[in-house]
């Protein structure tokens, strides 16, 4: 190992004890509330009593299989359940170091994991007992490995990339924006090389599978889904205050108070993107910087469709969570551009 891989090897490690203690400061400090309640009464289900749940509420049953797993491991009470949430924040922070490392390499790596680790956003969700930080590590996996196979076309990346597709789909649904945003990449990058065959195939089997993987679950789910609606009626530029407020500081209330704080977040960024868009970077990281950019920019138009009053399938009251699992592409941006 080289000196420069050693201190970056040493500055890996610094930030994921950074995220860890983070989100371990004060874990059981708040009251579980009633989402987190219901998470901890599905988890001593069995494993067809979540299932069958799942199918007549508004989440797949990965996550309360899995946490019911994890409380027959470590245990009962706020901290031990809310433990598995502050795992995957980690996870996720670092595989966000993977997945800039690999487009841009070692330092946007760095500061994209730093940006992750820091963020009152994300550390705040990893104290919950809800599924949006384990979305939120497999859509920076499902990410990550979409690039790596962007990159060498290999057989192994694109396996990973299904699986931990398909994983996410059983996660949460508003996850269908990875795959959609990873397609949108690698179909610019497939015609830019000039659609080669046997690439193309591949990349379209990963899909196949990773779609046939989540039907079972669809087909016993779609026609006991809740068709009922919670949503209000909201004004769309608050709805992109409020986006951009948790991506930058993590406030979701009082948010005029905070409005400098969330424009100077803003202008960073946008300086950011404009440094990469001047970059001279090859064909892949262009694909990855645009599916990231559609990570961005898709949650919020869906989740802002999806909130809205007209009472079709199920609405739910606009909340902010629902904006996570996406996030960390903004913080690889940041890291990136900077």
């Amino acid at each position: 190992m080289t000196a420069g891989s050693r201190r970056s090897a040493l500055a890996l490690v610094a930030v994921l004890l950074l995220a860890f203690a983070l989100r371990l400061w004060g874990l059981s400090d708040h009251n579980i509330w009633w989402d987190e309640g219901l998470a901890a009464w599905a988890a001593r289900l069995p494993i067809d009593g979540i299932i069958e749940w799942t199918a007549h509420d508004v989440h797949p049953p990965l996550y309360f299989i899995l946490l019911a797993g994890w409380w027959r491991l470590a245990g009962d009470g706020e901290f031990a359940l809310r433990a598995f949430s502050v795992l995957t924040g980690v996870v996720a922070v670092a595989g966000l170091y993977g997945l800039a490392n690999t487009v841009l390499g070692r330092r946007a790596g760095l500061l994209s994991a730093l940006f992750l680790a820091i963020s009152v956003f994300a550390v705040s969700w990893s104290q919950e007992m809800r599924m949006y930080c384990l979305a939120s590590a497999l859509a920076v996996g499902a990410l990550w490995s979409a690039f790596q196979f962007a990159q060498t076309g290999s057989r192994r990346a694109a396996l990973c990339h299904a699986l931990l597709a398909a994983a996410g789909l059983w996660t949460l649904y508003l996850f269908i924006i990875v795959p959609i945003a990873a397609n949108l990449g690698y179909a610019v990058l497939w015609l830019k090389r000039g659609r080669p065959r046997r690439e193309g195939a591949l990349w379209l089997g990963s899909q196949a599978l990773a779609a046939g993987l989540f039907l079972p679950w669809l087909i016993h789910a779609v026609t006991r889904m809740p068709t009922w609606s919670s949503s209000e009626a909201f004004d769309p530029l608050t709805f992109l205050q409020l986006y951009a407020s948790m991506l930058t500081t993590g406030i979701s209330t009082n948010l005029d108070a905070y409005g400098l704080w969330t424009l100077a977040g803003m202008v960073v960024f946008a300086l950011a993107l404009f440094a990469l868009w001047r970059a001279k970077v090859g064909r892949a990281q262009r694909s990855a910087i645009l599916a990231l950019l559609v990570g961005v920019g898709l949650p919020a138009l869906i989740v802002y469709l999806v909130s809205l009053p007209i009472h079709l399938f199920y609405a739910p009251r606009l909340a902010p969570r629902y904006l996570l699992p996406l996030a960390p592409c903004f913080y690889a941006l940041l890291g990136m551009g900077i």
